[in-house]
């Protein structure tokens, strides 16, 4: 539904519908999409109307699903905490109104969230985490995330998962868990899916040759003026905060892969298994079935000797 004004300008809540009709045009490139994000998410606020229209720019660009996710992940990760409610909120408002327009958009943020929301979690103050808390309240009032999921989330934020340093630097690694692997031949395909999409490392080198590489020559550096070295350093800084989000993007993606492999290994063995048992039961059909052929040779045996007495009885 369409908020009006007055609403737009009031602080988001959780439970209330996403703005529509949000004009997805921004006049920039394919090319730029990355960097249009990140800008729109630092421009990010509290208000309904900041909030709901990201949402709404998001399900319109949702072939970039995998990226959006990857680049949302990076970011909540390297601002600071007093902002980490705002990426919760963000992801909020995608995951109750995308699922219309594209489950591949609510998938791959599910699956960002489930590392991310408890990281930004730990370092929240009380009065945040009520209001998460409340939010995950609504997901398993209207069944946004599967049971499954609130259940692994949930005992996440009561574990105290370890969060990443402040300024974002990584992605805390994670154990490949049964309770958040696909648990079926459709959420696998899924999985393999959003993986054939993923296009992680071709962003990060695109994005190194850009901010970083020119930096590794710094050694060789000559300075003529002394106001250069501000400007000199601003680059640094910079290039120093994409290593780290490219950093944290690469350990998501590596992450997600290996949670794919031990998925696809613990099908093999369970595979193995029900192979095992299929083998057995075939050679008991076997064996039952030579047991059986065997009692009817042995009938036609006993009538064969019937039929010689009879022929017998005759003559």
């Amino acid at each position: 539904p369409h908020i009006s004004a007055r609403a737009s300008m009031d602080e988001y809540e959780p439970g209330a519908g996403s703005m529509g009709g949000v004009g997805a045009g921004n006049g920039n490139t394919e090319d730029s999409w990355p960097e249009s994000f990140v800008s729109k998410l630092e421009k990010l606020n509290e208000t309904q109307q900041s909030i709901n229209t990201l949402s709404c720019w998001l399900r319109y660009h949702h072939k970039r699903s995998k990226q959006a996710a990857d680049i949302w992940a990076a970011e909540a990760l390297a601002v600071p905490p007093d902002r980490h409610l705002l990426f919760v909120y963000l992801l909020n408002d995608v995951l109750q109104t995308a699922r219309r327009k594209s489950n591949e958009l609510c998938d791959d943020f599910i699956m960002r969230a489930m590392d991310v929301v408890p990281q930004m979690y730990k370092s929240m103050p009380p009065q945040y985490k009520e209001k998460v808390k409340r939010i995950i309240k609504i997901w398993e009032e209207r069944g946004v995330l599967a049971m499954p999921d609130l259940a692994t989330l949930r005992s996440r934020l009561d574990a105290g998962v370890a969060s990443a340093p402040s300024n974002g630097s990584t992605l805390a690694p994670q154990v490949a868990r049964a309770d958040s692997a696909p648990k079926g031949p459709g959420d696998l395909g899924k999985c393999l899916e959003s993986i054939a999409r993923s296009d992680v490392l071709d962003y990060v080198a695109r994005e190194e040759e850009k901010a970083v590489e020119p930096m590794l020559l710094m050694d060789d550096i000559s300075v003529n003026e002394p106001a250069e070295i501000g400007a000199l350093r601003q680059r640094a800084e910079h290039a120093t905060r994409e290593l780290d989000k490219h950093k944290a993007l690469l350990q998501g993606e590596l992450n997600d892969r290996k949670r794919l492999v031990a998925v696809l290994c613990a099908a093999i063995e369970a595979q193995d298994g029900v192979c095992s048992d299929i083998e057995a039961a075939i050679e008991q059909s076997e064996w039952k079935r030579s047991r059986i052929e065997g009692a009817c040779q042995r009938l036609d045996e006993i009538q064969g000797q019937f039929d010689a007495i009879a022929d017998m009885a005759e003559d």
